[in-house]
């Protein structure tokens, strides 16, 4: 896994749950440290933020699916703006997750995601 999002909060919230799990977590701050990590790490599963500083999370997902268009990316973040969103899901987001989210729904959409494939396209409530 790896979490893309310049929250410590939120870093901290998915490793603590996912690393006692068994799961490899890696985390990043900004989109250019995200697109590092994917090419070094090859995740399963990314979690990513739309807003944050040096690289938005639309350009850090095009570059993403630019180096894998099969990579399963669940957008999370408290953006209202369902221009953005919708873009983020047809740019190859799989499934957005909205700010603040329970762990329960954060494990639906990764099961979505992995039962579905990269493209799934939806909104998680």
């Amino acid at each position: 896994m790896l979490v893309i999002d310049d929250s410590p909060a939120l870093q901290q919230k998915i490793i603590g749950y996912y690393r006692p799990l068994g799961h490899i977590v890696e985390y990043a701050s900004n989109g250019p440290d995200g697109i590092t990590k994917f090419e070094q790490f090859k995740p399963d599963i990314i979690f990513l933020d739309i807003i944050m500083p040096l690289m938005g999370g639309e350009e850090t997902l095009r570059r993403i699916m630019k180096l894998d268009s099969n990579a399963r990316v669940i957008i999370i973040s408290a953006s209202d703006s369902t221009s953005l969103i919708m873009q983020c899901l047809q740019g190859g987001g799989s499934i957005f997750v909205p700010k603040p989210f329970t762990m329960e729904q954060l494990n639906g959409a990764i099961e979505r995601t992995m039962k579905s494939g990269p493209r799934s396209n939806a909104i998680s409530q």
